[in-house]
């Protein structure tokens, strides 16, 4: 994590060799649930990427962050055997 903001949310930065850029995360209250928002910006290191590229690789990141964010999501929701909830 890179910066914790409060009720505005996380940010992550993405570092690595390829590429570089950051993950947002925030919850929105609303009615009586939650909406949970993200943003991902990617973007190469060196040499930009072509137009096709820059989306693959923006739908592979947000790909992975939904399925991580779900996975969370399903683990605090469904009841756990452990504590019989």
């Amino acid at each position: 994590m890179v910066e914790e903001r409060g009720l505005e949310g996380v940010r992550w930065k993405l570092d690595d060799p390829h590429a570089t850029g950051s993950t947002e995360i925030w919850i929105q209250p609303y009615r009586d649930r939650s909406l949970l928002h993200t943003y991902v910006r990617v973007d190469r290191v060196g040499r930009p990427w072509p137009r096709w590229m820059a989306a693959v690789m923006q739908r592979r990141v947000r790909a992975d962050l939904s399925r991580k964010l779900w996975t969370l999501k399903d683990e605090l929701e469904w009841p756990s055997a452990a504590t019989g909830r």
